[in-house]
């Protein structure tokens, strides 16, 4: 991939794009949560997702072959209307340095156009990012044979590939939680992993960091994990709870090639030492002594007391 040429001081443009009706709302959830630091599309079959979409950039695609009624829960007609509105997609991405591409798994339009805008980014040299979020169980074997079918093109034409399966979120929250609460569970989620991607590359911070060593932390697929803690021991605390849930599928941090860590906390309280201390602690847990490490250290007066920990870990394998 050729990597676009920009001046120095010129901020990477990133493009979040929000396909299927999942991508669509989790991109309000972002534009609500005061996101500034990327720019956002949103694209579908359906004219009742587009007409709610927050975005700057809305974009219907395959309206002569759905008629702006949706996808039916069909990958094909996703991908058919992904190629009958390609130069437009190609319009959009061509003005890019990175772009990630935010779908939920499993459906018709998102499950079926991702690996056609992740392909059409690749063909025009733009850095991509499969942001994915994966079904349930409980939502059937037919769909999940279909994401694990999906997700092996993705693989093949996106730059990194990030997976968030939905499961996880069913064991750390209690069983009277509603399907509403999960949802935008899910949709924080997604929205951190991207605060975390576009503030390291772009947002000053307290330690410099730039869209290079974002590009050099990413492998091809990723996983992420999150803390949040207070207290005198809060950044260990932090650190150790995001790396729980990083690893709650197994091993993550001994086969990364690369993680991306953001620290967050308040003006009055975030500390050198604090900074220190975590990143020194997730040294000792790199096996590989080549794993590329990407700190960013950022103030933020709503955590309060807390401390916040983002993780994303990389491999250069699926």
């Amino acid at each position: 991939m050729t990597q676009k040429e920009y001046p120095e001081t010129e901020k990477a443009k990133i493009t979040v794009f929000g396909v299927g009706g999942g991508g669509c709302h989790a991109i309000n959830h972002m534009i609500d949560s005061k996101l500034y630091t990327c720019d956002f599309v949103s694209a579908d079959t359906d004219t009742l997702v587009l007409k709610a979409s927050k975005a700057e950039i809305v974009l219907p695609i395959g309206t002569q072959l759905t008629h702006r009624l949706g996808s039916v829960i069909s990958p094909d007609i996703g991908a058919r209307a992904v190629q009958e509105s390609q130069s437009e997609i190609k319009a959009v991405l061509q003005h890019t340095d990175i772009v990630v591409i935010v779908t939920y798994l499993g459906g018709g339009t998102g499950t079926g156009a991702l690996p056609l805008i992740a392909k059409y980014a690749k063909d025009l040299g733009v850095l991509s990012i499969a942001l994915v979020a994966r079904p349930f169980n409980s939502e059937g074997k037919l769909r999940m044979e279909t994401v694990q079918r999906v997700l092996k093109d993705i693989h093949t034409v996106a730059d990194c590939t990030l997976i968030v399966p939905n499961d996880k979120l069913l064991t750390t929250v209690p069983k009277s939680v509603s399907f509403t609460e999960i949802r935008a569970q899910i949709e924080t989620n997604l929205q951190q992993i991207v605060e975390t991607i576009t503030s390291l590359c772009n947002v000053p911070g307290l330690i410099g960091v730039d869209f290079a060593d974002v590009k050099s932390g990413l492998g091809r697929s990723a996983f992420v994990g999150f803390g949040v803690a207070a207290g005198v021991k809060r950044a260990v605390q932090a650190l150790e709870k995001a790396i729980i849930n990083l690893e709650e599928d197994g091993p993550v941090l001994d086969k990364s090639s690369g993680v991306l860590l953001r620290i967050a906390g308040s003006s009055e309280l975030l500390s050198l030492v604090e900074l220190e201390e975590i990143t020194t602690s997730l040294f000792e847990r790199l096996t590989n002594e080549n794993a590329y490490l990407v700190v960013g250290g950022y103030l933020d007066d709503t955590l309060g007391k807390s401390l916040r920990v983002n993780l994303i870990a990389s491999r250069d394998q699926y």
